[in-house]
């Protein structure tokens, strides 16, 4: 299964994703903020990475998905938003390369049912 990054300042946020993606079988870290989920992004190469929009006081994910973005070497490793401070239609008019948008609150098979999309589809050609 997949190696997945999640990055929410809720530790309760967190626990609940977490859960929710071991239990179908991947293998899940969790941090707190956007920078510590773009360090861990470059230490691991997860297959996915699932970030909150805001994260107060520390890196948001709108900041971290667009320093993701930008660089070379990460790219291509697809960046899911889990929010409920934006409407998904917002973050994919400021954000168009967010391969899909969660929004909070979410049942466990709305979650899995977009990972697996997004898991499932083959990157994009250069």
């Amino acid at each position: 299964m997949a190696v997945i990054v999640v990055a929410d300042d809720e530790a309760a946020m967190r626990e609940l994703i977490s859960r929710i993606l071991q239990g179908a079988g991947h293998t899940v870290i969790t941090v707190n903020d956007g920078r510590a989920a773009i360090e861990r992004v470059r230490a691991l190469r997860p297959d996915l990475v699932l970030l909150d929009g805001l994260m107060p006081p520390g890196m948001s994910g709108f900041e971290a998905s667009l320093l993701l973005h930008d660089d070379d070497d990460l790219s291509a490793i697809p960046v899911m938003m889990v929010t409920g401070s934006v409407t998904p239609d917002e973050v994919r008019r400021q954000l168009p390369h967010i391969c899909d948008v969660v929004l909070k609150p979410f049942t466990p098979d709305e979650l899995l049912s977009c990972v697996r999309q997004v898991l499932d589809t083959p990157p994009a050609s250069p």
